[in-house]
């Protein structure tokens, strides 16, 4: 097969495979989790393209991996807060403002981070390529086909 015809390729609905994979991360950018997903389990369930297949498990897997970081960086200031609360219950005041902030502003730039990997992945597959994610590649080689 030609490479221009590898681009050209169709799916099932009648798209080219690099819009579809595009449209996975797009729309996993700018609707949250469902659409994604379901389209994800479209293309497991009645697409073949091998690319396309790996590419819609990568674009769930990164939104899951930025927001398992998210969880995690916020663990810390949830943990103040029960910190909080607690010695508050005795009358002793503990304020916790400043870190808060801090983690906030971290949150925040692991969500830009996220938004603009996600606009170049989104980007990169309508030519079928990709960016080289060490963790998540890593283990879609190990757990897909």
């Amino acid at each position: 097969m030609r490479k221009e015809d590898e681009f050209m390729q169709r799916t099932k609905i009648g798209i080219s495979a690099g819009l579809l994979g595009a449209g996975i991360y797009f729309t996993g950018l700018f609707s949250g989790y469902l659409i994604p997903i379901i389209l994800t389990f479209y293309v497991l369930w009645f697409e073949e393209n091998g690319w396309l297949r790996r590419t819609a498990v990568k674009a769930v897997s990164v939104m899951i991996f930025f927001s398992m970081i998210t969880l995690f960086v916020n663990l810390f200031p949830d943990f103040l807060g029960i910190i909080s609360s607690f010695v508050g219950t005795f009358g002793v005041e503990f304020y916790y403002s400043s870190v808060n902030s801090l983690f906030d502003s971290i949150v925040k730039l692991i969500d830009l981070m996220r938004n603009i990997l996600i606009l170049i992945l989104g980007f990169k597959a309508f030519g079928q390529s990709t960016i080289y994610i060490p963790v998540i590649d890593n283990l879609l080689s190990k757990y897909m086909q």
